[in-house]
């Protein structure tokens, strides 16, 4: 036979419980600072220069970013030849736009879009950057195309790209482009050095 333990109304069931003055618990994580940068590659052969019609470009070189700060991220570059030059220690010539190294007429950095240079039949060396995935913001001065290179300023570091959102593997890609001149003295070891960072705006 079935017991039933269901109260019933003329039943009472006893019971306690405790009261304390704080009975809220707070939760509290962290997420950490993650910041990462990095190059596909680290050399840009230019091979042998033309003197006349479209400049020689080296293979693109891709630039990845990937951080959960705030504000996003910035990339910048500063090379080590003065007047955006690339230059041969054997013959102390140089290679700039407007030619007539070490002067290197217009090849000096400037701000804003007039930094851009063609080098369609003019001598000159310089940099061309591209947004990638992401869809980051490239900056004026380097904003080039497959004939026009930004002039680059080894004085001291000048912006890239840059995103304002926190970024998931963002990228730009970096074009070295170059054009000699006909009277650029005849040399292998024309270089340059260029220096490229990036940090997290936290």
């Amino acid at each position: 036979m079935a017991t039933d333990t269901t109260p019933a109304n003329n039943e009472t069931v006893r019971y306690a419980t405790a009261t304390i003055s704080n009975d809220q618990i707070v939760v509290t994580a962290t997420v950490p600072a993650t910041f990462s940068f990095s190059l596909s590659a680290f050399t840009a052969a230019l091979g042998s220069l033309p003197t006349s019609g479209a400049p020689n470009t080296a293979t693109a070189i891709t630039a990845t970013v990937s951080t959960n700060a705030q504000n996003g991220w910035l990339a910048w570059a500063k090379n080590t030849n003065a007047n955006s030059a690339l230059t041969s220690a054997a013959t102390g010539d140089g290679i700039c736009f407007g030619g007539n190294y070490p002067t290197c007429t217009g090849a000096a950095y400037q701000t804003t879009s007039a930094n851009v240079h063609s080098f369609s039949g003019a001598a000159g060396y310089g940099l061309s950057v591209t947004a990638g995935s992401g869809t980051p913001t490239v900056a004026p001065e380097y904003a080039g195309s497959a004939t026009t290179f930004g002039s680059l300023d080894n004085v001291k570091f000048e912006q890239l790209a840059s995103k304002n959102a926190p970024a998931s593997s963002n990228t730009f890609t970096l074009t070295f482009g170059a054009e000699a001149s006909p009277t650029n003295k005849a040399a292998t070891d024309y270089t340059d050095t260029v220096t490229v960072s990036a940090a997290g705006q936290f």
